[in-house]
């Protein structure tokens, strides 16, 4: 925002569209608008580090926002402050971080909001600002569409039951699955290699906007450093004419455990939506009750002759 420090704010709001939800569509939705303090960085900022810094941002409310969904790319507005948004007009040299929005207890939905960097300008976040000279004789609105933003949140709530594998986005909630594969000779030929996984419909929740590719599985490359696993994935695949069964292409996972160390597969979302969403998959595990929905690793492989 360019330095305007000889004016008066009269009004200033922003508005944003939304482009899907997660919840109940008829649930309220509404938020309070806080200073942020501190400087911060969109690649780096979580719920942990905002928790190590209490005096992240200010508790007094410079704006609100309270109502529904309202259809899946409906636009909505909420006033801010006007000392908070004349703070904004200042010189550079007067530290200005933006604000948080932090939704309120009744808040029963999730909305997602175009960001700054979606395709199109015209769904940017906007920032609209009235203000007058101190005479109070010249007015005008200025709009303004360029920032930068990201989202934390945290997943206190979730009771993790053993019988389930979870792919949680938003938080970055992974999963670990590991097969015995030493009844395979080593030197044999892996023709295919196909991980079958049963989703729990019942306590999965994920988007209408979320397709199935988004779940992923990676070879880890430590069994004692969940970070250390290898960039190359293999997306899931809804197997047609089931309405739960996914399945993961697993050949190169089973010739590099052949080939060396077997510390499993590492079950997740993909980078585009485990930041960018709130979808929960869950699928049954090895402990399942029902047998026939616990994970399955069919291998087709040959023998090499002397």
């Amino acid at each position: 925002i360019p330095h305007r420090d000889t004016v008066n704010v009269l009004s200033a709001k922003i508005t944003l569209r939304s482009v899907s939800w997660f919840g109940d569509s008829t649930g309220s939705f509404g938020f309070s608008v806080h200073k942020i303090l501190e400087g911060w960085n969109q690649s780096t900022l979580s719920w942990d580090s905002i928790q190590a810094r209490p005096g992240f941002y200010e508790l007094t409310e410079r704006g609100s926002y309270s109502g529904f969904v309202e259809g899946d790319t409906s636009k909505f507005t909420f006033d801010i402050d006007t000392a908070l948004a004349r703070q904004w007009l200042l010189p550079l040299t007067v530290a200005s971080y933006g604000i948080v929005l932090i939704p309120t207890q009744s808040t029963n939905v999730v909305r997602g909001i175009h960001a700054f960097d979606v395709d199109s300008s015209s769904f940017y976040p906007t920032l609209e600002i009235i203000a007058s000279n101190v005479a109070g004789t010249t007015r005008d609105t200025s709009t303004y569409v360029f920032g930068f933003d990201t989202f934390v949140g945290n997943i206190d709530n979730l009771n993790a039951n053993p019988q389930l594998l979870y792919a949680q986005a938003g938080v970055v909630y992974r999963s670990k699955i590991q097969f015995d594969v030493s009844f395979i000779p080593r030197g044999a030929i892996i023709n295919s290699a196909t991980l079958y996984l049963e989703k729990d419909p019942a306590t999965s929740r994920i988007s209408k906007f979320t397709v199935d590719s988004v779940v992923t599985v990676h070879v880890f490359r430590s069994g004692t450093d969940s970070t250390v696993f290898e960039s190359q994935n293999s997306e899931g695949q809804r197997v047609g004419g089931t309405p739960n069964t996914f399945s993961f292409e697993a050949r190169h996972a089973v010739q590099y455990w052949l080939a060396g160390t077997n510390d499993g597969l590492l079950l997740r979302q993909t980078d585009v939506t485990e930041y960018n969403t709130f979808d929960l998959f869950t699928f049954h595990s090895h402990l399942a009750t029902n047998t026939s929905l616990r994970p399955r690793l069919a291998v087709k492989y040959t023998l090499e002759k002397n």
